[in-house]
């Protein structure tokens, strides 16, 4: 079993144990909690994604400032050997953040958020990827708004979604688009408003979208939550009537569930966790009635 890695904002795992984790959090192979090196150092301590790359070196992105008393962790370090480091110079811009990592499997970091560059290189804005030993840039980035999720799917494609009006400036990759290899790639109109807050690949290829959009690609019924087939954007189920989808997943029988912050998804609520059969949403169990803003896996 491999180690656990989870996240937090400075408060303790449970009533029983007295770890003060600033913001990260490890579970060994015995059940054992610990908090590696001494967390978020300054800052809002927020980590808000954590990725493992191949060779197990973890990865954060968030809100501090610096990260275990490192020098140059703004926003975002890496975990590898027992002890934290830099990964480039971190993020040049102030009061921004790392909102989303993801890794291929050849181990290539992308990072996405509000920052405006990244050590400094030059059209990094809320976009960029990490070669090992140094970031670079892709495309020209985007000029506005936040990647909020950045998701790699298996044959390494990658997508990104958020509040972005454009990336790489091109035409209809208002807040969702797919990076190529060498340019950025429209998924029809995109969306005219809201955000795209997360994003999935079926083992067929389907990519799906949820979050706060009132529509998207100018299909009906995709408030919420949207298919891709290749050459449009499709309902499911009728999309969601109140809220924000904030976390998808694929489950056996290829059953979709999606969590987040709604009442109410087609005719099913109100809930914040349902699932898609092919034909209908359900609720999970009784659903929650809270909200959920982390992943489903």
């Amino acid at each position: 079993m491999p180690t656990i890695w989870g996240r937090d904002e400075g408060a303790t795992l449970a009533p029983w144990l007295s770890i003060v984790s600033n913001g990260f959090l490890q579970r060994d192979r015995d059940g054992v909690w610990s908090s590696p090196g001494s967390g978020v150092s300054s800052g809002v301590r927020t980590v808000r994604s954590i990725a493992v790359g191949p060779d197990r070196t973890v990865f954060v992105g968030g809100d501090f400032d610096l990260y275990a008393g490192v020098a140059s962790t703004a926003q975002i370090a890496q975990y590898r050997n027992g002890a934290w480091s830099a990964v480039g110079s971190g993020v040049s811009s102030v009061a921004t953040s790392v909102r989303s990592l993801a890794i291929t499997t050849a181990g290539t970091l992308y990072a996405g958020g509000s920052f405006t560059s990244i050590s400094g290189i030059a059209n990094t804005s809320r976009i960029a990827r990490w070669t090992g030993s140094a970031w670079q840039a892709l495309g020209t980035g985007a000029p506005d708004g936040i990647v909020q999720v950045v998701y790699v799917a298996t044959d390494d494609t990658l997508y990104i979604g958020g509040s972005f009006t454009s990336v790489g400036g091109v035409a209809n990759t208002a807040r969702i688009a797919k990076w190529t290899g060498s340019t950025w790639q429209a998924l029809g109109t995109g969306a005219p408003d809201g955000s795209v807050e997360a994003l999935l690949v079926g083992n067929d290829g389907t990519l799906y979208a949820g979050g706060s959009f009132t529509s998207i690609g100018g299909a009906a019924n995709t408030k919420g939550i949207a298919k891709w087939t290749g050459t449009a954007w499709t309902s499911i189920g009728g999309g969601v009537v109140s809220g924000t989808i904030e976390a998808l997943a694929l489950g056996a029988n290829n059953i979709l569930y999606a969590g987040g912050n709604f009442t109410s998804i087609g005719v099913t609520g109100p809930g914040s966790l349902a699932q898609w059969n092919g034909a209908q949403w359900q609720l999970v169990g009784n659903g929650l009635y809270s909200a959920l803003r982390t992943n489903i896996v």
